[in-house]
């Protein structure tokens, strides 16, 4: 098994991949301090998110809501989304089809 890449995701938010099968893939959003925050983007698939640790505010579109320890959602592919860590935490992303250029 290779070792796995970790990559600047925004300003203190690390991204390492968690798996690297076929489908789904998974990768963890580790927010380094409070206040980091991610990129605006959009995805071409449905992702599942689930926040190990931490408090983070997530915007999808319009629409801004905080999600802590345990809480869970799913986005819809082609939504602008950005997620800003309130305080340090992890966040895993399952997604399915496999992106190559984010290994």
């Amino acid at each position: 098994m290779s070792k796995l890449p970790t990559i600047s995701a925004g300003d203190g938010v690390a991204r390492p991949t968690l798996s690297d099968y076929s489908d789904p893939m998974v990768v963890a959003f580790w927010f380094l301090a409070s206040r980091a925050i991610g990129a605006m983007h959009c995805h071409p698939h449905v992702r599942t998110n689930y926040v190990e640790g931490g408090l983070q505010r997530f915007k999808l579109e319009d629409h801004e809501q905080e999600f802590g320890h345990v809480g869970s959602f799913v986005i819809a592919s082609g939504h602008s989304n950005v997620c800003k860590g309130m305080e340090p935490g992890k966040m895993n992303d399952c997604f399915s089809l496999r992106r190559d250029e984010i290994r």
